[in-house]
């Protein structure tokens, strides 16, 4: 009786243990999505910003009948840096929501398994399709 007892704690016991690796595995993966989610969202806030800076500069010099491209230039590049970098931690997200164990996405373009061309080639193919709703809507 004495047997069944201890054989009945030790195997308690176990399920225990199995039960806290289950919760501190999906802790972790928990805190990683959430930590990529806040990475994606935080990017979007600033694309957006960047957009309307550049709303507000190509208005400004319509207006007034003066075409500043270098500045305008310099606005561009930095949206396709933003849309690059969304494009990368939109996927280590995407990767890091889907997989069974904790991933690392705070380098997006190798957690999420992407080289940066393919990212670009995701990204332009992205825009494409944004022009394309955005002409058959109009």
């Amino acid at each position: 009786m004495l047997s069944d007892f201890l054989k009945n704690v030790n195997d308690l016991r176990d399920a225990l243990e199995v039960a806290a690796e289950k919760i501190e595995t999906n802790s972790q993966k928990i805190k990683v999505t959430a930590k990529a989610r806040l990475d994606l969202d935080r990017q979007n806030n600033q694309l957006r910003g960047l957009y309307e800076t550049l709303g507000e500069r190509v208005y400004a010099t319509r207006k007034r009948h003066e075409y500043a491209d270098e500045e305008l230039d310099e606005l561009l590049r930095a949206i396709d840096a933003k849309l690059n970098h969304i494009a990368m931690l939109q996927a280590a997200y995407e990767s890091a929501k889907d997989s069974d164990q904790p991933q690392d996405t705070t380098t997006p373009d190798l957690a999420c398994g992407m080289d940066i061309e393919t990212m670009t080639e995701a990204r332009d193919r992205n825009i494409e399709e944004r022009i394309g709703t955005d002409k058959e809507n109009d």
